[in-house]
């Protein structure tokens, strides 16, 4: 029986010591959180200048190879990192140091077409394919303008305000849209875009080996919209309207363009007050009937050295919204500085008017570029 034992022992003795020495290897093999799934979004951006494809990735940072390239995935930048983009993904990984790889495609031909008329805030909208949804953004507020679009689909639209901006467009996540929207606003620019569909099975499941999520979005995107001077609504109405009184500068130094109802004798006062402040002996204040009128108070922002003025052209009622068109002109000649002066202040103009409009009760009055068509802001009650 002793003999028989050895053996065994000998045996017992050999297997812990492999477990031991499979342990030991195990603590060399890289760690697990290089094997957590890889999630990717690939979106593409088409407009007339061409196209581009963002891949951007979220997991845990890693080397990884996609399409033949070696990438860096890190949850922040490195000390090597040379710019910081403007458009970033605040839950997504960098890629060598950027918010997201990118990928130069080639043109493809537009997808809409997209102009207004100057006098209304419709959309005549020729789509040239299918679009599952358009978007309008007027360099102010979003609007959807249609969905599931046809092809060969030609008619005037209305825009409707879109609250959620970019959320719930295509597959694109509610951080993405935040962050999309944000950086159309800050080009301060007009744009329609619409979404296109992604149909193409195999393509996709090809793109898709190697992550746990994959998801797609594709846009067509119209920077600027056009005017069509042959375009015009007929729910156009112009409205009376009367210049109580305007100037070059005010009280004020502004660096915004400020525009204010008075929903009360109190702030038509005030307003009055703050445009005639610099004057010795400023006019007396119009009487009027707020119950039957609306006074708007239109203060441009300042600007020194450089003497520009204001002009109202025109107020245009469209589909129950008020458009208060103005035009700038401005003396682009330099000014001199006047002299014996310790501040700048006497340089200084912001153009200001008071206008009287025969409508009552008006919630928002729409201040718009008369020769651009562009929205300039909103005076609201």
């Amino acid at each position: 029986m002793l003999q028989s034992s050895i053996p065994y022992q000998s045996t017992f003795k050999s297997i812990l010591g492999l477990l031991l020495l499979s342990f030991m290897l195990l603590g060399c093999l890289p760690q697990q959180a290089n094997n957590t799934p890889l999630d990717l979004h690939n979106i593409y951006f088409y407009d007339a200048a061409g196209g581009v494809r963002y891949s951007v990735f979220y997991g845990e940072p890693r080397n990884v190879e996609v399409g033949g390239q070696l990438l860096t995935l890190s949850s922040s930048l490195t000390s090597e990192a040379t710019e910081v983009p403007q458009l970033s993904f605040p839950e997504a990984l960098y890629v060598n140091n950027f918010p997201f790889l990118e990928t130069a495609l080639q043109q493809r031909p537009a997808s809409f077409t997209a102009n207004r008329s100057r006098f209304t805030s419709d959309i005549n909208f020729k789509a040239n394919e299918t679009l599952n949804e358009v978007i309008y953004y007027d360099g102010f507020f979003w609007f959807t303008l249609t969905s599931d679009v046809t092809d060969n689909v030609d008619a005037v639209l209305t825009p409707k305000r879109r609250f959620e901006k970019l959320q719930g467009f295509g597959q694109l996540t509610n951080s993405e849209a935040q962050a999309l929207s944000s950086y159309y606003e800050s080009l301060g620019d007009s744009l329609v875009i619409g979404l296109l569909p992604t149909n193409n099975a195999e393509t996709k499941a090809e793109r898709a080996i190697g992550f746990e999520n994959y998801r797609e979005t594709e846009v067509y995107i119209q920077r600027g919209i056009p005017l069509d001077e042959a375009l015009v609504s007929t729910a156009v109405k112009r409205v009376q309207l009367e210049i109580l009184a305007s100037g070059q500068t005010e009280a004020i130094d502004r660096n915004f363009n400020s525009y204010e109802i008075a929903t009360n004798d109190a702030d038509y006062t005030s307003i009055w007050n703050v445009a005639h402040a610099k004057m010795l002996n400023p006019p007396t204040q119009p009487n009027l009937n707020l119950g039957r009128e609306t006074i708007l108070g239109i203060f441009l922002s300042s600007r020194p050295d450089t003497n520009y003025s204001l002009d109202i052209v025109d107020a245009i009622e469209e589909s129950g919204e008020l458009y208060i068109d103005v035009v700038l002109v401005e003396n682009t000649e330099p000014q001199p500085l006047l002299q014996n002066t310790t501040t700048t202040s006497d340089t200084i103009y912001n153009p200001w008017a008071i206008v009287r409009i025969l409508r009552p009760d008006l919630p928002v009055i729409w201040i718009r570029d008369a020769n651009s068509g562009d929205l300039l802001g909103a005076a609201r009650r």
